[in-house]
Protein backbone atom coordinates (compact mmCIF):
# COMPACT_ATOMS: atom_id res chain seq x y z
CA UNK A 1 0.00 0.00 0.00
CA UNK A 2 1.28 3.16 -1.13
CA UNK A 3 -0.18 5.39 1.85
CA UNK A 4 -1.74 7.91 -0.83
CA UNK A 5 -4.85 7.28 -0.73
CA UNK A 6 -7.19 5.15 2.11
CA UNK A 7 -8.95 2.51 0.53
CA UNK A 8 -12.53 1.71 1.31
CA UNK A 9 -13.51 -1.09 3.65
CA UNK A 10 -15.94 -2.78 1.47
CA UNK A 11 -15.85 -2.92 -2.31
CA UNK A 12 -18.70 -1.12 -3.89
CA UNK A 13 -20.60 -2.20 -6.87
CA UNK A 14 -22.74 0.50 -7.70
CA UNK A 15 -24.53 1.85 -11.03
CA UNK A 16 -26.41 -1.35 -11.49
CA UNK A 17 -27.16 -4.45 -10.01
CA UNK A 18 -24.96 -6.29 -12.73
CA UNK A 19 -21.41 -5.26 -11.86
CA UNK A 20 -19.29 -8.29 -11.00
CA UNK A 21 -17.55 -9.02 -7.47
CA UNK A 22 -13.90 -7.16 -8.15
CA UNK A 23 -10.93 -6.41 -6.29
CA UNK A 24 -10.53 -9.95 -4.55
CA UNK A 25 -8.51 -11.73 -7.09
CA UNK A 26 -6.26 -11.13 -9.82
CA UNK A 27 -3.89 -12.73 -12.72
CA UNK A 28 -0.22 -12.94 -12.18
CA UNK A 29 1.82 -12.32 -15.03
CA UNK A 30 5.11 -13.43 -15.37
CA UNK A 31 6.93 -11.58 -17.70
CA UNK A 32 6.36 -13.49 -21.36
CA UNK A 33 2.35 -14.38 -20.43
CA UNK A 34 -0.13 -11.99 -21.30
CA UNK A 35 -4.13 -11.68 -22.86
CA UNK A 36 -4.77 -11.01 -26.47
CA UNK A 37 -8.13 -8.96 -26.87
CA UNK A 38 -7.91 -9.18 -30.45
CA UNK A 39 -8.23 -5.99 -32.90
CA UNK A 40 -10.66 -4.32 -31.00
CA UNK A 41 -11.30 -0.51 -29.06
CA UNK A 42 -9.30 1.81 -31.52
CA UNK A 43 -8.52 5.27 -30.18
CA UNK A 44 -8.92 6.98 -33.40
CA UNK A 45 -9.22 11.08 -32.27
CA UNK A 46 -11.19 9.85 -29.09
CA UNK A 47 -9.98 11.05 -25.54
CA UNK A 48 -10.24 8.15 -23.18
CA UNK A 49 -9.56 6.72 -19.82
CA UNK A 50 -7.45 3.58 -18.81
CA UNK A 51 -7.09 2.10 -15.26
CA UNK A 52 -5.81 -0.98 -13.58
CA UNK A 53 -4.99 -2.19 -10.46
CA UNK A 54 -1.09 -3.42 -10.67
CA UNK A 55 1.45 -5.74 -8.13
CA UNK A 56 4.95 -5.38 -9.99
CA UNK A 57 7.34 -7.46 -8.70
CA UNK A 58 10.15 -6.02 -11.06
CA UNK A 59 12.38 -3.87 -9.29
CA UNK A 60 13.95 -1.83 -11.41
CA UNK A 61 14.21 1.24 -11.74
CA UNK A 62 15.36 2.28 -15.78
CA UNK A 63 13.18 3.90 -17.85
CA UNK A 64 13.99 1.45 -20.93
CA UNK A 65 12.45 -1.16 -19.09
CA UNK A 66 9.06 -1.63 -19.96
CA UNK A 67 6.22 -3.35 -18.19
CA UNK A 68 2.76 -2.99 -20.25
CA UNK A 69 -0.16 -2.74 -18.26
CA UNK A 70 -2.47 -2.22 -21.33
CA UNK A 71 -1.37 -1.77 -25.08
CA UNK A 72 -2.14 -1.31 -29.01
CA UNK A 73 0.17 -0.12 -30.97
CA UNK A 74 1.60 -1.11 -34.52
CA UNK A 75 5.08 -2.84 -34.32
CA UNK A 76 7.22 -0.22 -36.09
CA UNK A 77 7.71 3.75 -36.02
CA UNK A 78 6.00 5.88 -35.18
CA UNK A 79 4.05 2.99 -32.92
CA UNK A 80 1.05 4.25 -33.91
CA UNK A 81 -1.45 3.55 -30.92
CA UNK A 82 -1.62 3.22 -27.29
CA UNK A 83 0.63 1.94 -24.70
CA UNK A 84 -0.39 2.13 -20.73
CA UNK A 85 2.63 0.63 -19.39
CA UNK A 86 5.27 1.39 -16.43
CA UNK A 87 8.58 2.88 -17.54
CA UNK A 88 11.40 1.77 -14.69
CA UNK A 89 8.29 1.70 -12.19
CA UNK A 90 6.70 5.42 -13.53
CA UNK A 91 3.12 5.37 -14.48
CA UNK A 92 3.23 6.40 -18.11
CA UNK A 93 1.29 6.79 -21.32
CA UNK A 94 2.23 6.94 -24.91
CA UNK A 95 -0.43 8.32 -27.69
CA UNK A 96 1.05 8.30 -31.74
CA UNK A 97 -1.10 9.40 -34.40
CA UNK A 98 -0.80 8.84 -38.42
CA UNK A 99 2.39 10.58 -39.39
CA UNK A 100 2.65 12.11 -35.50
CA UNK A 101 5.38 12.08 -33.37
CA UNK A 102 3.82 9.79 -30.55
CA UNK A 103 3.16 11.97 -27.43
CA UNK A 104 4.08 10.39 -24.23
CA UNK A 105 3.75 11.50 -20.67
CA UNK A 106 5.13 10.24 -17.70
CA UNK A 107 4.44 9.94 -14.00
CA UNK A 108 6.90 11.39 -11.40
CA UNK A 109 5.72 8.81 -8.46
CA UNK A 110 7.88 5.65 -8.37
CA UNK A 111 5.52 2.43 -7.40
CA UNK A 112 6.69 -0.14 -4.71
CA UNK A 113 7.21 -3.52 -5.82
CA UNK A 114 5.11 -6.37 -4.65
CA UNK A 115 2.42 -4.02 -2.96
CA UNK A 116 -1.21 -2.78 -4.62
CA UNK A 117 -1.29 0.06 -6.40
CA UNK A 118 -3.80 2.02 -8.27
CA UNK A 119 -3.00 3.39 -11.47
CA UNK A 120 -4.83 5.51 -14.17
CA UNK A 121 -4.13 7.68 -17.48
CA UNK A 122 -6.39 10.07 -18.88
CA UNK A 123 -6.49 11.46 -22.29
CA UNK A 124 -8.29 14.65 -23.86
CA UNK A 125 -8.14 13.60 -27.44
CA UNK A 126 -8.88 17.71 -28.15
CA UNK A 127 -6.53 19.22 -25.49
CA UNK A 128 -3.29 17.99 -24.52
CA UNK A 129 -3.26 20.31 -20.97
CA UNK A 130 -5.80 17.87 -19.17
CA UNK A 131 -3.88 14.39 -19.66
CA UNK A 132 -2.85 13.41 -16.19
CA UNK A 133 -1.70 10.23 -14.36
CA UNK A 134 -3.47 9.33 -11.33
CA UNK A 135 -1.92 6.83 -8.86
CA UNK A 136 -4.01 5.84 -5.76
CA UNK A 137 -6.96 8.05 -6.88
CA UNK A 138 -4.55 11.17 -6.77
CA UNK A 139 -3.09 13.28 -9.63
CA UNK A 140 0.78 13.58 -9.90
CA UNK A 141 3.36 15.19 -11.09
CA UNK A 142 4.57 13.59 -15.08
CA UNK A 143 6.90 14.90 -17.65
CA UNK A 144 5.63 15.02 -21.23
CA UNK A 145 6.70 15.34 -24.40
CA UNK A 146 6.13 15.06 -28.23
CA UNK A 147 2.71 16.45 -27.98
CA UNK A 148 0.93 17.38 -31.50
CA UNK A 149 -2.54 16.27 -31.68
CA UNK A 150 -3.15 17.13 -35.44
CA UNK A 151 -2.77 13.14 -36.39
CA UNK A 152 -5.04 11.46 -38.22
CA UNK A 153 -6.07 9.58 -35.66
CA UNK A 154 -4.42 5.95 -33.73
CA UNK A 155 -6.29 3.39 -35.79
CA UNK A 156 -4.25 -0.05 -36.09
CA UNK A 157 -4.58 -3.68 -36.87
CA UNK A 158 -2.85 -5.00 -33.68
CA UNK A 159 -4.51 -6.69 -30.86
CA UNK A 160 -5.41 -4.64 -27.65
CA UNK A 161 -3.10 -6.66 -25.20
CA UNK A 162 -3.26 -6.66 -21.79
CA UNK A 163 0.22 -7.18 -20.13
CA UNK A 164 2.31 -6.95 -23.19
CA UNK A 165 3.15 -4.41 -26.24
CA UNK A 166 2.96 -6.02 -29.56
CA UNK A 167 6.61 -5.00 -29.94
CA UNK A 168 7.60 -7.94 -27.08
CA UNK A 169 7.44 -6.16 -23.41
CA UNK A 170 5.40 -8.04 -21.06
CA UNK A 171 4.00 -7.45 -17.39
CA UNK A 172 5.76 -8.98 -14.18
CA UNK A 173 3.59 -9.04 -11.62
CA UNK A 174 -0.51 -8.93 -11.01
CA UNK A 175 -2.66 -7.21 -12.13
CA UNK A 176 -6.92 -6.78 -11.32
CA UNK A 177 -9.76 -4.63 -12.47
CA UNK A 178 -8.58 -3.55 -15.67
CA UNK A 179 -10.27 -0.98 -17.42
CA UNK A 180 -10.71 1.28 -20.64
CA UNK A 181 -13.06 4.02 -21.20
CA UNK A 182 -13.63 5.72 -25.05
CA UNK A 183 -14.64 9.17 -25.35
CA UNK A 184 -14.34 9.68 -21.77
CA UNK A 185 -12.18 12.33 -19.77
CA UNK A 186 -12.83 10.91 -16.80
CA UNK A 187 -13.27 13.00 -13.65
CA UNK A 188 -10.95 13.33 -10.64
CA UNK A 189 -14.09 12.22 -8.51
CA UNK A 190 -15.01 9.15 -10.70
CA UNK A 191 -10.94 8.41 -10.24
CA UNK A 192 -11.23 8.02 -6.97
CA UNK A 193 -13.88 6.35 -6.72
CA UNK A 194 -12.05 3.50 -8.86
CA UNK A 195 -9.32 3.92 -6.75
CA UNK A 196 -11.05 3.59 -3.66
CA UNK A 197 -13.10 0.26 -4.98
CA UNK A 198 -15.72 1.51 -5.98
CA UNK A 199 -17.49 1.03 -10.04
CA UNK A 200 -17.72 3.64 -12.26
CA UNK A 201 -20.34 2.41 -15.48
CA UNK A 202 -20.56 5.83 -17.76
CA UNK A 203 -18.27 5.41 -20.76
CA UNK A 204 -17.40 2.01 -19.78
CA UNK A 205 -15.64 -0.01 -23.03
CA UNK A 206 -13.75 -3.01 -21.86
CA UNK A 207 -13.43 -4.57 -18.04
CA UNK A 208 -11.07 -6.67 -17.60
CA UNK A 209 -9.98 -9.22 -14.39
CA UNK A 210 -12.74 -9.39 -12.06
CA UNK A 211 -12.91 -12.01 -9.32
CA UNK A 212 -13.88 -14.81 -11.82
CA UNK A 213 -11.30 -17.19 -13.29
CA UNK A 214 -11.76 -16.09 -16.73
CA UNK A 215 -10.16 -13.01 -19.10
CA UNK A 216 -14.03 -12.40 -20.18
CA UNK A 217 -14.63 -8.43 -21.09
CA UNK A 218 -17.60 -7.62 -17.91
CA UNK A 219 -18.44 -4.30 -19.63
CA UNK A 220 -21.02 -5.69 -21.78
CA UNK A 221 -19.53 -5.21 -24.70
CA UNK A 222 -18.02 -8.43 -25.56
CA UNK A 223 -14.33 -8.14 -26.27
CA UNK A 224 -13.21 -10.77 -24.67
CA UNK A 225 -9.54 -11.94 -24.32
CA UNK A 226 -7.76 -15.46 -25.20
CA UNK A 227 -5.18 -16.08 -21.96
CA UNK A 228 -1.57 -17.01 -23.22
CA UNK A 229 -0.21 -18.08 -19.73
CA UNK A 230 -1.25 -15.52 -17.28
CA UNK A 231 -2.94 -17.28 -14.09
CA UNK A 232 -5.68 -16.83 -11.27
CA UNK A 233 -4.41 -15.34 -7.91
CA UNK A 234 -6.82 -15.03 -5.24
CA UNK A 235 -4.60 -11.83 -4.10
CA UNK A 236 -6.19 -8.65 -4.69
CA UNK A 237 -5.92 -4.97 -3.87
CA UNK A 238 -8.70 -5.87 -1.16
CA UNK A 239 -6.43 -7.93 0.68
Amino acid sequence: MSGLVARSAQWQSSGGGSAPAFGGASRDFDGSSYIDLGDVLDQGQQSFTVAAWINTADASTGSSVVRPILAKQSTSSPYLGVNFSLLGRKPGLTNSRGDVVFGYILGAHTVPVNSWVHVCAVLDGSDRTNWKIYVDGISVSFFEGGFDLSGSGADNSESLLIGKRPIGECFDGLLSDVRIYLGTVMTSGDVATLAGGGHVATGLSGWWITDTDDVLDYSGNGNHGTNYGSTYSTDGPLD
